[in-house]
Order: C-alpha cells, then structure tokens, then sequence
C-alpha cells in the first residue's frame, strides 16, 4: 500500500496557481446564449447592450401643476402673481394635440408629456385656477425645473451595458425602460460537485458512530451557484478508486468544471491524486503554500477542469473562495464581487439636505493616495441609469440643510470595485465611446457621460481620470485648454483628439443655413443644455447673428421658436427630429447620418482627451495615445461619418 501515498514535493503559492487557472480560462471559449432580460438576473453580459430606444421616450413632468414657458413666471410673487390662459391639459400616456404659446399654460399630471416647447412645470401648489380659462401662478420657476427631459437618462443608441458585466435588478430596470427584450449573456459554467469519504452520509438520516453529515457539498454548491454556475451534487461516492473513476468519468461527461471533496490529502485511503493523474493532460497542481489547504490537487483532462478540494469544511470553503470561485467569474468573464460597507469619503461638490429625512444621493467615489472622494450625481427618483452608474449612496442625515464642498459625508458602497478602476467622464461622443469600448476589453473602465464642464471639474478634482471635452474659448478661438487654465487645476494633459464636423441637422425636406432661416421658416428649433460644448457653439453662432442684423441678442433669441428647449445629448436631438417633435436642431454629422436627416456644416470642432498625469504614465494612458496616433485613428475613423484626423492628434498639447 505505501505505493499510493502522495508527498508534497513542490507547494505552489496562490498567486502562481491563480496565474495557471487564469491562462487556462483564457483558452476556453465560454458559449454563448440569448436570454430575456427579465430571466438575465446574475448572468454576465457577452456584449455590449445599447438603447434601443431613449429613457425617457419624450419630455415628461415631474409634478401636477402647470406646463409654462418659465420666462413668463419671471415676474411672479405671492403677493403678485402671473395669470396665464389656460388652454389644454396633458394626460398620463397622452401625446399634447397642441403647441403651447407664450403667456398660456396648460395644466398636466405628473409623468405626462411636456407640450412643445413649454420649459418648466410649476407645481399645483403655487397656483390658483381662477377660470376655466385662466391660471394665477404665485412662484417663478426656471428653465427646466420639474421636468425630464427627453433623453436625459439613456441616449437612443448609447451604451447602457457593458461586456462582462453582471445584470442586476437596477440594471433589468434600466434595459427594460431602455426598450431592450433580449440579452446575450455568457452561459454558465457547468460544476459537477463529488462528496466522497467513507465517513460521510446523506442529511437527514440517523447518524452511525464515526460517520458525519456531508455539508461540505451542500456549502459549495451554494457558492458555486452563487457565483454564476449550473451547478449538479453528484451523490456520496466511497474511497474506492474505481468508484471514484466511475464518478468523475459520468460527470465529466456533461460538465466543464469536476468538483471533488475530500480524498486529496497524503493519507493511505485517499485515492483523488491516482484517479486524476490518469486523465490527459494530468495534473497541474498538487499542494498549496496554504495553511488550512495543503491538499488541493488541480487535474484537466482534455478541456475539462478537475478541482480536488480538501474534506475539511475551513480548508475546503477558503480554496473555494480563494481559486474556484474566481475561476467560474473568470469563465463567465466576471469579476469577484465584494461585499457592501460603508465608509466615509470627502464631498466634491456641495449637496442640499432635505430637513426632517435622510437624503440618499447616488454618487461616484474614487480614491486617491488613502484618501476617498465622493461625487454627488445630479439625478432624480425616476433616473434609473444615475442610479445603476454609481458607486453608492451618499448618506445626508436629516438634520443637515446643507453641506458643503470638503466635507465629510457617509456613503454606503455597492461595491469596492471604484479602487480597481479607471474612471472616464465626460462629454458624449461615438467615437470617443468606441475607443474606450476597445480599452474597456483590458481594462476596469468605466463612462460616465456628464458633459465636457463637469468632465473637466471631475478629473480636475482628481474623482476621474479621463475627460473628454470639446469646450470652446470664442475669446482665443482655442479649444479645452483656457478651460484648463481657468479652473487652475494642475497635474493634467491634454492630449489631442479629432475632428468632428457641428452643423444644422434637420428634416431632408427642408435646408437650414442659419438662424435666420429658422426665424424666417418659423421651424421647430430644439436646443442643447448649457454647460455642453454644442449649446456654447450656439449662442456664439446666435450672438453673431444677432450683431448682423443689429438686433439684442435677446429679442433675436426670442424670435427663434423653441430656443428655450433643451436636450442633453446629440442622440436626442437627432432622435426628436426623426420623430417629428422638431424640425432643426444643432449636432455632429454622425447623428444626422445615423437617423438620415439633413446636414448643414457650421464648423469643425475639436474633441480632446484630459488626462490626469498618473493615468498618461500607466499603460491604459500610454494605449489611448497610440490609438489617436494618426496611424491608427485613420483606420477607426473611415467608421464614422463627420469625423477626421487633426495633425496633433495623439500628441500631448498641454500640461500644468
């Protein structure tokens, strides 16, 4: 019998078995399946999902109360108010039949479309219907307040899922309000679990003397299948080799993973070392620099996995938890996932409090040098995609009216995974999104789509890494950099991106040239939001206009029907154009290719990329700049109608 005992010669550390496991993984092709997104809950994503349609689909309120141009609540006071004419209401799930005019209102249900082009909704509360044709509103209301813009959450076409990422319920909720049905997903790693031992027996039964219940294949099992597996217990298999090849052999048989426990350790009765070594190509691993989990023996045979765990339940769930369950995320093309905590972060940016409740505010966190930073996402209840894109929760106790920018805030986390990874914020760009879809196959990205301004200010205050900006300085004709300088922030790069054409888009019956067209042709104007780049361009565009015709910059914008009607992205003024909510709006040429409108140039913009300068020195950074090295950019932007190469691009234009 002393043939078969097993001497551990070479103890393997964890990190080179991961490292073997790893390469082994990255072999097999995981399949493929298609799913319906409602039974996709805990699957891991096999490509990236877009929007099939916006969220939200139209301009929707946010309250009962009135739909108003807010421009003509200006003037309003409790003890002087407004009247308006009451034309029209709005019911939920109704299309307005109807444009509003100036000094009208019509009265609308929350959730309801917002007439065109109205800009606010001012609350019940602040009213008094004194007719049936006439409102008194007692409080001004700004331009957009209590409204959801079309768009605003999930751009038609924008990526709303990433390749490997795990489908939760706030994401289900996002896919479905997004018009997504159907996902692929990775199919799940088939685990065959293999008690064995000659002491143990089935739950339930009455115990002999030196026999114990096996819940070691119950406990990992659980862990399997809680880490994404399909998952069958084979029944209790005795030390016996040829029962031990009998099990492997019919589980191997439908599995890709085979589970055995116990029979790994140099013990005279324990047989799993004989019985893998036998399959080809054979062992790979026999013995662990791990105290408890010495004896875990890792076999293949073929293209299968054969994982000997040992029989003590600590020694068994540890290499579980440290090996075989990042095995089957790796398989699915996951990540392990942590656990919630709460801990406590440095506000960037001030936050309201609401006096009486605790205020949950949906955030993006980082951490720099041990120090954790927590950035408040400007959202509402009904943003579904806010909420999916943070990190966590800031926590703002009920006492606190206020807090401001530097102060110490509780966030609970859903996860820890913002220490791993490299943050992009910034304005929406499709190019931009498919070179970081590229970066994202090797790297944590992750994109957040705020805007060139609030890109800048997020990795000028150090909480992202990337931003991508076309912000443009009329005074210096220059783009991003004065913005740099302005701010004073330091320890960034900009590094040259592309070209990209801005124009007029628009019906393809009609031809735009100008504002003055617009005015003339009385057309359906549909703005950007401030802070964008675009919505900079235009008032640029406005004001020279309106010095041509010797006319106030102002008067000029009121002769332009809708100005005052934004959208956040150049998806949704392509997509409302396309349904004929308006007829003129200002974007890039891709977007008027994508939905085949018409295509007025007005300029050629830049967009660049801010880096941080300890994101430039790592590889991510170094690889971003060889993919905007004109060498490569030309071969990626034939792809992307509107777009060219600057002489600079990929080269590093400024630094502080």
């Amino acid at each position: 019998m002393g043939e078969y005992r097993k001497v551990y010669r070479k103890l393997a550390s964890l990190e080179e078995v991961f490292k073997i496991l790893y390469k082994i993984a990255e072999t097999r092709k995981p399949r493929v399946e298609e799913v319906l997104v409602e039974k996709a809950l805990g699957r891991v994503l096999a490509e990236n999902i877009r929007a099939v349609s916006p969220v939200p689909p139209f301009s929707r309120a946010l309250m009962d109360g009135y739909a108003v141009f807010s421009s003509d609540t200006s003037l309003a006071y409790e003890d002087r108010p407004v009247k308006l004419k009451l034309v029209n209401a709005v019911k939920v799930g109704e299309a307005p039949p109807f444009e509003l005019k100036k000094g009208e209102c019509a009265e609308i249900d929350t959730g309801a479309p917002v007439p065109y082009p109205a800009d606010a909704v001012i609350p019940v509360e602040y009213t008094r219907k004194t007719s049936h044709t006439e409102v008194e509103i007692y409080r001004r209301v700004a331009k957009g307040e209590n409204i959801d813009l079309v768009g605003s959450d999930v751009a038609e076409g924008e990526v709303v899922a990433w390749k490997g990422e795990v489908v939760t319920p706030q994401l289900i909720g996002v896919l479905i309000s997004a018009g997504v049905t159907k996902v692929k997903v990775y199919s799940r790693p088939r685990v065959t679990v293999i008690p064995i031992g000659n002491e143990l027996a089935e739950p339930g039964i009455e115990l002999e003397y030196g026999k114990i219940y096996d819940s070691n294949s119950f406990m990992i099992a659980a862990a399997l299948k809680e880490a994404g597996a399909e998952v069958k217990r084979f029944k209790i298999v005795k030390d016996s080799y040829s029962e031990i090849k009998s099990a492997v052999n019919s589980a191997l048989k439908d599995s890709d993973i085979v589970v055995t426990i116990g029979g790994t350790s140099a013990g005279l009765g324990d047989l799993t070392y004989r019985v893998f070594s036998e399959y080809k190509p054979g062992i790979i691993v026999h013995g662990l620099k791990v105290s408890p989990g010495r004896p875990t023996v890792i076999a293949l045979a073929g293209d299968k996995i054969l994982f000997g765990l040992p029989g003590f339940p600590v020694s068994c769930l540890n290499i579980a938890k440290l090996l075989l369950i990042p095995l089957i995320r790796i398989l699915q093309g996951a990540s392990p996932i942590t656990i919630e905590k709460e801990v406590e972060a440095e506000l960037l940016s001030p936050i309201r409090g609401v006096v009486g409740l605790i205020k949950l505010v949906p955030a993006v966190i980082a951490e720099k040098e041990g120090r954790i930073y927590a950035y408040p996402l400007s959202t509402h209840s009904g943003a579904l995609y806010t909420l999916y894109a943070s990190d966590g929760f800031i926590v703002v106790p009920e006492n606190a009216e206020y807090l401001a920018e530097g102060a110490k805030v509780s966030v609970k986390l859903f996860s820890e995974r913002f220490k791993q990874r490299v943050l992009f914020a910034g304005s929406h760009c499709p190019l931009a999104i498919h070179l970081l879809e590229k970066l994202k196959e090797k790297y944590p990205v992750k994109v957040l789509i705020a805007g060139s301004l609030a890109g800048l200010n997020l990795v000028g205050k150090r909480i992202a890494d990337i931003a991508g900006a076309h912000l443009y300085d009329p005074a210096s004709g220059e783009y991003n950099i004065p913005y740099v300088e302005k701010y004073g922030y330091s320890n960034l790069v900009v590094v040259r991106g592309y070209l990209r054409e801005q124009g007029f888009v628009y019906c393809k019956n009609l031809k735009v040239e100008s504002f003055t067209d617009i005015i003339e042709k009385n057309l359906r104007f549909i703005n950007r939001n401030r802070g964008s780049g675009t919505r900079a361009l235009i008032e640029e565009l406005v004001k020279k206009e309106a010095e041509k015709h010797d006319v106030k910059v102002q008067e000029f914008k009121n002769k332009i029907r809708g100005f005052e009607y934004e959208v956040k992205t150049h998806e949704a003024v392509g997509y409302l154009i396309s349904r004929g909510v308006a007829d003129v709006g200002v974007a890039i040429r891709y977007i008027a290719e994508k939905y085949n409108l018409g295509f007025t140039k007005i300029s050629t913009e830049i967009y660049d990329f801010i880096l941080s300068k300890d994101i430039l020195n790592k590889k991510i950074g170094s690889e971003l700049v060889q993919m905007l090295d004109p060498s490569n950019l030309n071969k990626i932007i034939v792809h992307f109608p509107g777009y060219s190469v600057h002489e600079d691009s990929g080269k590093v234009i400024y630094e502080c």
